[in-house]
C-alpha cells in the first residue's frame, strides 16, 4: 500500500468520471470519485469501488491506517455533513456510513482527520454549515464506533480551518497552520496560525512513558543508560541530545 496515493472526491469539472457527479452549475460540481496514483509507475487510474459509497463532496478529511482508508464530513452545496465512511484499500469496498454511538460532531468542511492510534481517529476543527470556524476536537473509538469529545469550545483552544495535521504514532496529533478567520465573514484582518498545536488523544505506550521519564530525568538515570539496550539508548541519546 505505501506506493500508491488515494484521493477521493473533491469539487471540478464532470471529466469522465465512473462516480456519481452533483452540477452546481454546468462547469462544475462535487463528486465521489476515488483515483489511486502509482508512484512506481507515475501514473494515474479510477478505482471503481463496491459497497454504499459516500455522497459526493468537497473540503472534508481523510486518513489511512494500514488497508483502511476514513473519510469524515465535508461539504455538498449548501450541507456540511457529518458523516463517517470507510474504504478497504485492497478491495476497494466502501463500509457504508459508519453508524455511530454517543454525541455526534457537529458537520463541517475545512477541517482535519488523523489516525491518533490503531484505534484512535482524531478529528479537530473546521467550518460549520453557519459559518462559525470551529475549534472542537473528537476522538473516535473505531473498535466501539463511538465519538468522544476530548477538547471544549474556545477559548481553552484555538479555533482553527485550512489548517493541516499528521500523527507521530504514539498518541499524539501535530497541527499546524490554518486561519482562525472566515473568508465569508468579510473582515479587514485574518489571523494565520503561526504556533504548533500538540494534542495528546490517547495514553502513550509503556515503552514511550519509560523513554518520556529517563529523558526528564537524566541525572537520575544517567549511569544506566549505557546498559540499556542499542535501539532503546540511541533513542534517548537522540532525544537527550535535542533538549
Amino acid at each position: 500500500m505505501s506506493c500508491r496515493i488515494f484521493v477521493f472526491g473533491g469539487f471540478g469539472p464532470p471529466d469522465k468520471m465512473k462516480a456519481d457527479f452533483v452540477c452546481m452549475d454546468e462547469y462544475s460540481g462535487w463528486n465521489n470519485s476515488v483515483h489511486v496514483f502509482d508512484t512506481e509507475t507515475n501514473k494515474w487510474s479510477e478505482l471503481i469501488t463496491q459497497g454504499r459509497r459516500p455522497c459526493p463532496r468537497a473540503a472534508h478529511a481523510g486518513t489511512t491506517y494500514r488497508n483502511k482508508g476514513y473519510v469524515f464530513g465535508g461539504r455538498l452545496q449548501d450541507r456540511r455533513m457529518n458523516d463517517l465512511h470507510c474504504l478497504d484499500l485492497e478491495m476497494g469496498t466502501w463500509s457504508g456510513q459508519i453508524d455511530a454511538v454517543g454525541v455526534q460532531p457537529q458537520g463541517r468542511s475545512w477541517h482535519s482527520l488523523s489516525m491518533a492510534s490503531s484505534d484512535f481517529l482524531f478529528l479537530y476543527g473546521g467550518l460549520n454549515t453557519e459559518y462559525e470556524i470551529l475549534g472542537d476536537g473528537w476522538v473516535f473509538n473505531i473498535p466501539t464506533c463511538e465519538w468522544i469529545r476530548v477538547i471544549a469550545d474556545p477559548p481553552c483552544v484555538p479555533t482553527r480551518m485550512w489548517h493541516t495535521s499528521c500523527s507521530s504514532g504514539d498518541g499524539k496529533v501535530y497541527v499546524f497552520g490554518g486561519s482562525s478567520t472566515s473568508v465569508f465573514a468579510h473582515e479587514e484582518t485574518s489571523f494565520h496560525g503561526k504556533h504548533m498545536l500538540i494534542f495528546q488523544c490517547c495514553v502513550s505506550s509503556l515503552s514511550r512513558l519509560c523513554i518520556d521519564f529517563v529523558v526528564h530525568h537524566p541525572d537520575l538515570l544517567q549511569d544506566f543508560i549505557s546498559d540499556l539496550p542499542a535501539v532503546l539508548r540511541k533513542q534517548i541519546e537522540a532525544r537527550l541530545s535535542s533538549s
